[in-house]
């Protein structure tokens, strides 16, 4: 998704916290291994229709995912964990 692929993934609750069908990507489900064929030809035989989803599915990398401004928060959350792990009392 971050250098414009048009992705064809499985409509499962992890991946669709990433991609909406249709407007980022295309979903499939799981177990139809003739819809994912299905999907994969029609993606490679209508590239150019596809343009806006390629160009969606890297702005939601973009918007949602970019190290710059994600980096961070986890340095943040890490060192969070890390105080709060000192000042711990355990109990045997």
């Amino acid at each position: 998704m971050s250098i414009g692929c048009c992705v064809v993934a499985s409509n499962t609750p992890p991946v669709k916290e990433v991609i909406q069908d249709g407007i980022n990507g295309l979903l499939v489900d799981f177990f139809d291994i003739n819809q994912l064929l299905d999907k994969v030809n029609f993606v490679l035989d209508n590239k150019q229709e596809l343009n806006h989803i390629r160009h969606n599915a890297r702005q939601t990398v973009i918007d949602k995912y970019d190290l710059k401004k994600l980096l961070p928060k986890h340095i943040n959350i890490i060192k969070t964990l890390a105080i709060n792990h000192k000042t711990m009392q355990y109990i045997d």
